[in-house]
Parts: C-alpha cells; sequence; structure tokens
C-alpha cells in the first residue's frame, strides 16, 4: 500500500512518472513540465490526468475504528479535539487501542500519562464528556460507513473524489476524454484547454523569441484559441467537411443527437485540431506548408487507422447518408465502416 511507502521513496516513483510523461527517455524534466504535477493527479473531470497521487492514496478497510486517529465522534477525531492531551499517550496505543477498547470500562482513562497541563485538562474534560455520550451495543458490530458511496463502502476511486470535493470541475473533459482519438491526441487537447501549448504568444510573455503571427492564416497573432478556433485555415477545413455533412451549426447538431452518437462527434472534433496543429508545426519547425486538400486527406487516412484499429461507428446515419460533397473526407464520413456513422 502506498500509505507504508517512506517519503522518499514516494518522491521517487513520482519523478519516474513525471519524467515519463513530460521528457520520454531524457533523464531530466527541467523546463519540460507543462503542467504542475498535483494538477495532473487530479481526475480527468477536475482538469488533470487521473494519474495516482501516491500522498492521497493507501486507506484502510475500516475494520477497526482506532480511539484516537479516526473520525468516530460526530465526524470528527479525538486527537483532532485534543491536540494536547495526545501527546500523553504513547505512540503505541494511539496506533493499536480500537474505540471498544478504550471504552469498556472506561480503559482510555488509564492510558493518559504524566502530568497535564491545563490545556490538555480541559481537552481531557471536553473528551469526557463527548465520550460519555457514546453506547456500545454488545449485538451490533461497530463500523464506518463510507458516505462518499452508495453502498457505504471504501473505494478508491471514492476516496479520489473526495480529496478533490469542492474542485472546480473542468469543463471540456468528455470533449478530450471519452473519444477514439489515441493518447498523446487527448493530452494534446488537454493541454489546449489549458493554454499550456508554447504558442507565440505564450513565448512572447515568457521573453523566448517568436514569430506574434499565426503562419497558418498570416492575418492575426497565435495563440492556441486562434489555431482551433478562429483561425481562417481551419475553418475552410471544418467548412469542407460541414459542406459534405451538410449542417451548419456543429454546436446545434451536437446537443441534439443522443449521448451514444456524440463520441463520433468528439473524435472528429479531436482528429481535425490534431492535424491543423501537426500542419502549424510544420511550418513552424520544418517551413513546410500543406492545402486545405492535403490535410483532409491526412485526416481520412487517420480515420481509416481507427476504423482498422476497432473504433466504434457512432455517427448519425441520417445526416451522413445525404451524400458527401468532398471526396477527400467522403469515406472517413459516409462509410459504412467509418467511425463516424451508425
Amino acid at each position: 500500500m502506498a500509505e507504508n511507502l517512506p517519503a522518499w521513496a514516494r518522491q521517487e516513483v513520482e519523478s519516474i512518472c513525471r519524467r515519463f510523461l513530460w521528457a520520454g527517455s531524457d533523464s531530466s524534466v527541467r523546463g519540460k513540465c507543462l503542467v504542475t504535477w498535483p494538477v495532473v493527479a487530479r481526475p480527468t473531470s477536475l482538469g488533470g490526468l487521473g494519474v495516482a497521487d501516491l500522498k492521497l492514496t493507501g486507506f484502510g478497510d475500516g475494520k477497526r475504528t482506532l480511539f484516537w486517529t479516526d473520525n468516530w465522534i460526530d465526524g470528527i477525531s479525538v486527537s483532532s479535539m485534543a491536540p494536547t492531551l495526545i501527546n500523553a499517550v504513547s505512540k503505541r496505543v494511539i496506533k493499536t487501542q480500537t474505540v471498544h477498547q478504550w471504552l469498556l470500562n472506561a480503559t482510555w482513562i488509564t492510558k493518559i500519562t504524566g502530568g497535564l497541563s491545563v490545556p490538555a485538562i480541559t481537552e481531557y474534560l471536553q473528551v469526557w464528556d463527548k465520550v460519555s455520550e457514546v453506547i456500545l451495543r454488545e449485538e451490533i458490530t461497530y463500523r464506518f460507513i463510507w458516505k462518499w458511496t452508495p453502498t457505504g463502502k471504501y473505494t478508491a476511486r471514492s476516496a479520489c473524489r473526495m480529496l478533490h470535493a469542492g474542485s472546480t470541475p473542468f469543463p471540456g473533459s468528455s470533449l478530450i476524454w471519452k473519444t477514439w482519438a489515441p493518447m498523446r491526441m487527448k493530452i494534446f487537447l488537454w493541454l489546449a484547454f489549458r493554454r499550456r501549448h508554447w504558442t507565440a504568444d505564450r513565448r512572447i510573455r515568457h521573453n523566448l523569441e517568436a514569430s506574434e503571427t499565426c503562419l497558418l492564416c498570416d492575418q492575426e497573432p497565435e495563440t492556441i484559441d486562434h489555431i482551433l478556433c478562429s483561425c481562417s485555415y481551419i475553418k475552410q477545413v471544418w467548412w469542407e467537411i460541414f459542406r459534405s455533412l451538410r449542417i451548419k451549426c456543429w454546436i446545434q447538431l451536437r446537443r441534439q443527437c443522443p449521448d451514444s452518437k456524440k463520441k463520433g462527434f468528439d473524435s472528429l472534433f479531436a482528429l481535425v485540431s490534431w492535424q491543423v496543429w501537426k500542419e502549424r508545426n510544420a511550418r513552424v519547425f520544418r517551413g513546410a506548408e500543406a492545402s486545405v486538400q492535403q490535410v483532409l486527406a491526412h485526416i481520412k487516412r487517420d480515420a481509416e487507422l481507427w476504423i482498422e484499429a476497432g473504433a466504434v461507428k457512432s455517427w448519425p446515419g441520417q445526416i451522413c447518408n445525404r451524400g458527401p460533397a468532398h471526396e477527400v473526407v467522403a469515406r472517413c464520413i459516409t462509410s459504412k465502416t467509418s467511425i463516424l456513422i451508425q
């Protein structure tokens, strides 16, 4: 269990995970971490990658209720109620004695040793008042009820969500993670939603050399929002796809379709965004340019690979059966074996 690992071991494991995520085979992640590790360790619905945080895992099974450390008095532990008094109890007793053992004939009093200060005496009287109200029933097994699940039983998943209770939900998490896109595309979209890609605006903020103008349209300043939403280049790509589907409003169409069909919409969004981002990188790093028709061909090629990999069909057939207007994306959108039809 992670709770039994020493601190240095947890840090080493997390260091290996960070290197794998941000640096691959490189030995150092200095300057390469685009998102802080606590954020990475959040659930995907809260903006993270769902990577296990070893500091937050490793709960017990709840079969034993410890007198001093478990939250058994109105949801509060005795150690929280009496932080001074607990110093008069040995660590061995704190770790081993249960509520049943301590409340039997009030034996918990005998485990308090040494002279007590005024604050400790005050806390002792408060604990006495609380404990005296508790009545143990021998015919009923004393156990914890885990309130974070409907069954009352502990699960690691519910514990992780409990520890992140109150966090702000991450808009668009289903648009990223519930698709057929490969993991690298999902992480690309995750970073894009968090605006962590090294686009021109971000490089300029960090005093790094960059060309401010978008190389795809050569008209407006480059930001990740511009590249994926408002750039005239990606608008041309989407226009060709919309024209082939004979639709005008993507958002309205997605809202109208059932949940079982939305995976196809979201997968197409991931695929188009990824290919346009790759085209941007080709222009920045290699000086190569591709036309909209060529990018559409790449979209079609990757969609067919997803089909061969076993992606399930999920595009509204009644829309696609009207017939494609663009041959490059025709099979990607209207084929009976396409991931975008059902």
